[in-house]
């Protein structure tokens, strides 16, 4: 038995797909989160913060959680530059996982995740998403 075909999620928004059933994983972002934040700050205080940002989900799977936890990491960078006047660093956001993953789900949600970015944090972020195996 091969291991991509034990672990998989399933994709599209159908009632047992993984985008639908992943509150519990939400749940657990939402109390990891300011620690993530806190980290993110950690490293800006400690001046590594470069003109590049890069992110890296390993494990993506196929539902709203990645693109979630992306944007309260950006929304954390966008608020440290505004409290200091430095200037945002360009995001690089890798999204991985295994090759049975539904990544057209998750590329789909782009076109709102990138309007919600701007419309929370009032300037234009240049944020690159990619998914790749």
């Amino acid at each position: 038995m091969n291991v991509e075909s034990v672990l998989r999620m399933n994709p599209g928004h159908e009632p047992y797909s993984y985008a639908r059933n992943s509150t519990h994983q939400r749940n657990v972002l939402f109390k990891t989160m300011p620690i993530v934040k806190e980290r993110v700050s950690a490293l800006y205080r400690k001046a590594i913060f470069p003109k590049y940002f890069a992110l890296a989900d390993l494990g993506c799977a196929s539902g709203p959680n990645s693109l979630l936890a992306i944007s309260w990491i950006i929304e954390a960078i966008s608020g440290l530059c505004s409290q200091t006047g430095r200037s945002l660093p360009e995001v690089l956001v890798f999204l991985n996982d295994l090759p049975g993953n539904d990544f057209k789900t998750v590329l789909s949600s782009l076109p709102s995740f990138y309007e919600n970015l701007k419309e929370k944090n009032r300037v234009e972020i240049n944020c690159y998403v990619s998914a790749m195996l």
